[in-house]
This record gives structure tokens, sequence and C-alpha cells, in this order.
């Protein structure tokens, strides 16, 4: 972030798995959901699905019993990044609520539940969001008066036209990914983003059920923590021809 008007931008941006909500929070914590896609449901349980949001109407009673998801990965790497910025500036340090060390404490337990959580998808009847505020957000897609960056000749430019019509967001060369995302990448054979490098080029995570060939970012020890590595493309990639649902980053996919 930037300190001043004339200091340069400190930014990391890493990519996760899921939408927007998956990866920034907001979705509903829950062991089974009947609603969920790989729940065998009966004729009106389906017609629900398609008419229900599974957006919570109050906040949960009990956090430390709650079931971890999707958003639970982003949220234990991002406390990761600010203890280390407090670590090398200390006056920078944030002051933690003693709550946060039961959640990394949970998170080791069962972070396997997050890493299998229930994937939503704002864009598609009963993949979480209500009938009527998908046709919302399918209406958006079309609006010629929304404007959109994506890569054009590996270079980012504001574009309205053509219309988006729910394509996904395109991902740079040297894009960051959270292992989270190659753990789904490789153990869910429906996941299969369409993400690219920008243009009209293939998907860049995985293609025709071949997974991105990608290196493991090296960090110094004390940097290190297995529960989040980090990973880039592979130098030898070029065009994403090995190497796609959605990612968000902090960004998703």
């Amino acid at each position: 972030m930037r300190g001043s008007t004339d200091g340069d931008e400190d930014i990391k941006e890493v990519w996760f798995p899921g939408c927007h909500g998956d990866v920034g929070g907001g979705w509903p914590a829950a062991a089974e959901n009947p609603l969920d896609p790989n729940q065998p449901k009966k004729l009106w349980q389906r017609v629900r699905n398609l008419c229900t949001t599974r957006r919570a109407k109050e906040p949960s009673r009990d956090v430390a019993s709650d079931y971890f998801q999707m958003s639970d990965v982003p949220l234990a790497w991002m406390i990761r990044e600010v203890e280390l910025v407090g670590e090398s500036h200390p006056s920078a340090a944030v002051k933690w609520s003693n709550n946060v060390n039961g959640f990394k404490r949970r998170f080791k337990e069962r972070r396997d539940q997050a890493l299998r959580g229930f994937m939503h998808d704002s864009l598609s009847f009963g993949r979480g969001t209500g009938f009527f505020r998908v046709l919302l957000w399918r209406f958006l897609e079309w609006f010629p008066l929304i404007t959109r960056w994506e890569l054009v000749g590996n270079q980012w430019s504001n574009v309205r036209f053509p219309l988006n019509m729910g394509d996904t967001r395109d991902i740079p060369h040297d894009a960051v990914l959270h292992e989270s995302l190659l753990w789904r990448l490789h153990k869910d054979p429906t996941y299969c983003p369409r993400n690219n490098h920008g243009e009209h080029l293939p998907p860049c995570l995985k293609h025709n059920g071949l997974v991105a060939d990608v290196e493991r970012v090296v960090q110094p020890q004390w940097l290190s923590d297995p529960d989040h590595q980090t990973y880039t493309f592979s130098k030898s990639t070029t065009n994403g021809a090995h190497n796609g649902a959605h990612t968000n980053g902090n960004n998703g996919v």
C-alpha cells in the first residue's frame, strides 16, 4: 500500500480458488447443506435450490464450532502476512484479539475442511445465489456501460467491447498461485477454470485435464509456511497450452 502520494505501491497479489465470497468471505459455514450439488435431492429440493440463497440471515452463534470453508484459507494466509509485517516493522504491528489464536489452532486441525469447501458461483443457478440475484449478475455481464481490465498483448487494457458475457478474469504470466488452488486443480476433476492469459488463449490453469506446470516460490526459511506455499507458472510454459473455473485473488479463480 502507498504510505504517501509519491511513494511506490507495495502490494502482494495471490490467487486462490473460488468466487469473490469464497476468497473474501461472506458465505455461511455449514458441514453439509441439502442444497449442495453433490447431495441427492428430490424434485422439490431441486426447484428450491434454484431459488434459494445460501447467504446467512444472522451471524453465527458459535464461531468456534463452525465448519471451515474456502475463505478460511486466504484468511489464514492474510493473518500470517500481517504477522510477518509486524515482525519486520514493529511500529506497524497489529494488536490481535485473543480469538485469532483459537482460529489458527482450529485451522491447523481442520484445514482439510476448508480445502474441500463448497465453491459458489453467482452466475450459475443452484450454486449458492438466489434465482433473481443470478439474473441480475448475468444482466450486468451484458451491460455495455461497464468496463473491465483485460490482458491484451501482455498489457492491461481497459475494455468495454466486446461485452464480457460471463467470461473469467485474465491471469498474468507472473501470477502467484496459492497451494490451495493447486490442491483443487489436482484433487477435483470437475474443477476446470476457463481463466487464461488473455485474449483467445487456452485455459492456463488446467487444459484438457492437464494441470499447469508450476514452480514453487522459494522463500527464506523464516518466511516459509508449510500451510501456505505459493507457486508461479513454469518459465518453460509460455502460452498456457499445458496450463483454468473460477479463481479470485486476493484474487480468486
